[in-house]
């Protein structure tokens, strides 16, 4: 169920981001950048959720986020959402019984994440203020 909510979520950005991008009058930029942040809060919110219920993720993200680690990904922004979205997927349906490991999938988005807090402010301030927090997740205020 997160995993679909969180596609959702991930999707929502990437409409909103091409619609942004399509649009020249500068009011309905700003409301369309409003509506991304929102989704993107809710978005690394679910992730954090993972994080603290789900041992793989856990480990991963304490691995990656926040590290010095290097980094390589030649994608534009679209195409890393299009990916963390095509991973999860990948996940939903290791959890619905494919046989395969959802190591690799995950170990993917935790990256990409990484990568999207090294480079863009938006998500750098909500994966800052929401992954490894001690605040339970029903207290975030949204």
């Amino acid at each position: 169920m997160m995993s679909k909510t969180t596609v959702e979520e991930l999707e929502a950005i990437r409409d909103y981001e091409k619609r942004k991008a399509k649009t020249s009058d500068n009011e309905v930029a700003s409301i369309l950048e409003h509506h991304i942040e929102e989704e993107i809060e809710h978005a690394v919110m679910n992730f954090e959720w993972f994080r603290r219920h789900f041992n793989l993720w856990t480990n991963l993200m304490d691995e990656w986020m926040f590290s010095t680690k290097e980094i390589h990904i030649n994608a534009s922004y679209l195409e890393i959402l299009n990916r963390l979205i095509n991973n999860l997927y990948v996940i939903e349906e290791i959890v619905k019984g494919a046989p395969t490991s959802a190591f690799d999938f995950a170990r993917h988005i935790v990256i990409h994440l990484e990568y999207l807090r090294r480079t863009r402010p938006m998500w750098a301030k909500m994966i800052t203020e929401f992954i490894d927090s001690d605040t339970p997740i029903t207290e975030y205020e949204v």
